[in-house]
Parts: structure tokens; C-alpha cells; sequence
């Protein structure tokens, strides 16, 4: 009987509790698994205390391998599932673990921070100005932002700093410090109805000077398959910014937001010695004013050199080349509330406006767009050819768009020397030397906006030593 009584208290169904079975039959599953793998729960060092897990000899012994120096710009070595970085413009005097507020440690190991309450700002940019250290954006105190907080050495903490019309959100992605604009530039995200984050295609720069944002353009769309490309890997020095992608990737000189596309960087080699494991010792990566590499540090002292990129002579030696990363926005958005709105009043009238306003912008973009369109599909009177026109494109560099405005069209290789401007005073070397490179360079720059080659070489039909450059623009009725 008691066994019965037992039974019908505990484990007899409950009218009307069906919602809590199931939520606790799904749970518990849910509870087992994580603590049966703890690998997808918080990482253990970053539950460790920071400084109990800075004092190990194997954390010391990494943080010694960062080294400091007046060439060095950044400098990270991977400790376990952590990494220890060099603060960008500290000349590796002030060191973090990556997204971690609670570890800034100095040049003697010791470490400043008392933000135990703080967290974590995975993605943000770190920086040093003005003597002090600096985190911009990322994904922390609970949500993605755009948030500058800076470190106050007499107190330990971190302190936000107010900075206004900024983007909604940027990361490590593609926002980096530039010191000597004493900025930060970074393309902005948003989170879309979805939930998503997005970019905007919208870049901007902090301007530390007055701690505040200014709205640069959106990105040249010659770069927008690189710009979309969440696989690409960003490599940060102190006159470049470098993403890494699978094929070609975008090299940027900070100082004049100038861009150039090159396959020197492939993403494959880099990815490879980043996650290549090591039996022994660590794995450093550190860039300079203009180069990145890799070392393996033996146990025994010595060490490896897995990887090196000079991007500097890169860029040099493409810099005839050379594109503006940034044009002009082609929608302005308004910053900050009207002045109905920060008044608080308007109502109907405020509508009306907004509706008339509505109307006559469109009546007006409506011409405007109409002469646009006439001007872009107009073609030279040399370059027609009884074919159909070819649309210009905006957003292409000013070789490209010799060709491309020529429409489907042969050329020979004098009236191409001409269109490049080589000269009789070349040689004949030089002139094909530079035909060359500037062919590659138009082929790249049009293939990453449409897929396809722009100029190609075919053999003279009558003259097998003679070649022809056919030019075929893209067309979305191929």
C-alpha cells in the first residue's frame, strides 16, 4: 500500500503540466551534454582567475616571446586555447589577452586591470594613444556596438568615452588603428530585422583628436567581393591593413585609404601555418610598419620562420595601380534627430511635410537619374562599331574604363600601346613588359566585379606572330 501511495505522488502524470515536462525532458539533455563536454561550454582558462592563469610558467614564458622594440606594430602568441597580443602602437609595451578586459599587462608582467566585473569585448580594436590604451567596438557588455572605452590607470577600470555618430557595430573584420591620422577606420555593421549582422558598406573614421566619428563613403565597388567575404583573413600593420582572401586579396596604405589588389597573399598558406599543430614550443605572429610572419619558437631557442609577407614592396611595386578603398556614399543618411523631433513637436504638419518632400525628391531624382543613365550609356563615336553599346560602370578605375567603354571591339597591339600611353620612347621590352602587367591588372580588377576577363589575346588569323586584343565587356545577356 505504501509502495502504491509512493508511486501516485511522485510519479503519477500532474494534470495541466504538459508546457514543463516537455521543456524539462528537452533540458536535460541539453544540461548533460554540456557538462559531459566541456569543451562547448566557457572555455577553463577564461573561468580561471586571469592572474592565477598569468603566473604559470607556460603563460610567462609566452609573454617573454612578444618581445617589445620601436619597429615592432603587433605581436600575438597563441597559449592554449587563449592569445596573448601587443597592444597596435604600444611598440609592445602593453600586452592583452584577446578580448579579455580583465588582463592588461605591462612590459614587467604585471597587470594593471581590476575590471574582474567588466568581461569580456571579443572583435574589438586595441590601441594606443596619447599614452593611453584604448578599445574600440566588438561584440561585449552584451551586445555588438561601436562603444570606445579606455583604460584609467589610477583606478584599474575601464571607462566609456562618449563618441557620436558612430557606425552601429564594427569588429577586427575591417576596422584597424591608424597613427599617423591618430584614427580609426572601420566598416560599419548593423543587425538586420533577421537578427543578422551586416555590413552597411559604409566606412568610417574616428578622429581621436575630438572624439568623434565622421562618415568617410561607402567602399569602392570594385572591392565588394572581398568586402563580402566572411573567410577572409585580416592582418593588421603599422601602414597596411591586409585581407587575406582565397584568390586575390586587398592590400590598404591607412594613410591615404588607397587600395590595391594582389594574389601575393593568398589566404591558403595563411591558414594552413596558423593552424599547422606544434608539438612543442609556440606560435608567434608579428608585423612590422609593413611586412607579416610567422615563427615557431622551439624549446630549444631556436626559432622558425613559417611565413613571411613583405607587403610593403607589394604595394610599391602596384601602386601605379592603385585605387581609392573609399568613394562617395551613394545615399546619405541623417545623423541624429531632426529639430521637430528633438523639439517634440510637429504632428500632422510634420507628416504633410515629410510626404510633399517625399514627392518632389522623387520627381526630381526621376530627371536626374534619366540624364545619368544618358551620359553613362553614351559611347565615343570611335568605339562604335555597328554592336550594340556598352553601359559604363561607375566605380572602376580609369583604365578599366578606357576599355570597357569601347565596347566589343579588336584591337592591335600599337593602338593598345596608345590607349596606355607607351610611347615611342620606350623600348620595345619595356612597352610589352608594362602592356602586360596593365592587362593583368585590368583582368583582375574586372574580374573580381564580373567574373570574366575583360581583354583577351588571341593569335592573328592571317599573321600567326602577330596578336590581337579583343575586347569584350560583360553583359547580362550573355
Amino acid at each position: 500500500m505504501c509502495g502504491n501511495v509512493l508511486h501516485s505522488i511522485v510519479f503519477a502524470r500532474i494534470e495541466g503540466c504538459g508546457l514543463f515536462c516537455y521543456v524539462s525532458r528537452s533540458l536535460l539533455p541539453c544540461f548533460l551534454l554540456l557538462w559531459s563536454f566541456p569543451v562547448l561550454a566557457q572555455q577553463p582558462e577564461m573561468r580561471a582567475d586571469p592572474d592565477v592563469w598569468l603566473s604559470t610558467p607556460r603563460v610567462q614564458q609566452a609573454r617573454s616571446i612578444l618581445g617589445s622594440s620601436d619597429d615592432l606594430y603587433s605581436s600575438l602568441v597563441k597559449v592554449g586555447t587563449s592569445r596573448l597580443e601587443t597592444i597596435a602602437g604600444s611598440k609592445g609595451e602593453w600586452v592583452m589577452r584577446l578580448g579579455d578586459l580583465r588582463l592588461l599587462v605591462d612590459s614587467a608582467g604585471v597587470n594593471h586591470s581590476k575590471s574582474h566585473n567588466v568581461g569580456f569585448n571579443v572583435g574589438a580594436v586595441p590601441f594606443y594613444w596619447n599614452n593611453k590604451v584604448f578599445l574600440a567596438g566588438g561584440a561585449g557588455f552584451w551586445h555588438y556596438h561601436s562603444k570606445v572605452v579606455e583604460f584609467v590607470s589610477n583606478t584599474g577600470e575601464w571607462e566609456w568615452s562618449p563618441c557620436p555618430s558612430g557606425p552601429e557595430h564594427f569588429r577586427q573584420q575591417f576596422a584597424w588603428w591608424d597613427g599617423q591620422n591618430s584614427r580609426v577606420v572601420a566598416l560599419g555593421y548593423e543587425k538586420t530585422g533577421t537578427g543578422a549582422i551586416e555590413t552597411t558598406g559604409l566606412f568610417h573614421a574616428l578622429n581621436m583628436n575630438g572624439y568623434s566619428w565622421e562618415l568617410l563613403g561607402q567602399y569602392n565597388p570594385v572591392f565588394e567581393l572581398i568586402m563580402k567575404d566572411d573567410v577572409g583573413r585580416p592582418v593588421d600593420m603599422g601602414d597596411y591593413f591586409l585581407v587575406s582572401s582565397v584568390h586575390n586579396s586587398l592590400v590598404v596604405r591607412k594613410s591615404d585609404l588607397t587600395a590595391v589588389i594582389s594574389s601575393a597573399f593568398n589566404r591558403g598558406p595563411l591558414v594552413k601555418h596558423s593552424k599547422a599543430p606544434i608539438d612543442e614550443g609556440f606560435k608567434c605572429f608579428r608585423s612590422t610598419a609593413g611586412e607579416f610572419w610567422i615563427e615557431h619558437h622551439n624549446p630549444v631557442d631556436s626559432v622558425e620562420i613559417m611565413l613571411h609577407w613583405n607587403v610593403d614592396s607589394v604595394f610599391n611595386a602596384l601602386a601605379s595601380a592603385s585605387m581609392p578603398l573609399v568613394v562617395p556614399a551613394a545615399i546619405e543618411t541623417a545623423e541624429g534627430p531632426s529639430q521637430l523631433e528633438s523639439e517634440g513637436g510637429g504632428g500632422p504638419w510634420k507628416f504633410l511635410g515629410a510626404l510633399l518632400a517625399l514627392v518632389v525628391a522623387f520627381v526630381l531624382g526621376r530627371g536626374v537619374s534619366r540624364k545619368r543613365d544618358a551620359a553613362a550609356n553614351a559611347v565615343p563615336a570611335s568605339a562604335q562599331s555597328g554592336t550594340a553599346r556598352v553601359k559604363v560602370d561607375v566605380g572602376l578605375s580609369p583604365t578599366v574604363l578606357k576599355f570597357h567603354s569601347l565596347g566589343p571591339i579588336s584591337m592591335d597591339t600599337e593602338e593598345v600601346n596608345a590607349l596606355l600611353n607607351l610611347g615611342d620612347d620606350l623600348t620595345g621590352e619595356t612597352k610589352r613588359a608594362r602592356r602586360a602587367q596593365a592587362i593583368r591588372q585590368v583582368n583582375q580588377e574586372y574580374a573580381l566585379r564580373y567574373g570574366v576577363d575583360l581583354i583577351r589575346r588571341e593569335r592573328h588569323e592571317a599573321d600567326r606572330r602577330r596578336t590581337t586584343y579583343v575586347i569584350q565587356p560583360y553583359s547580362d545577356n550573355a
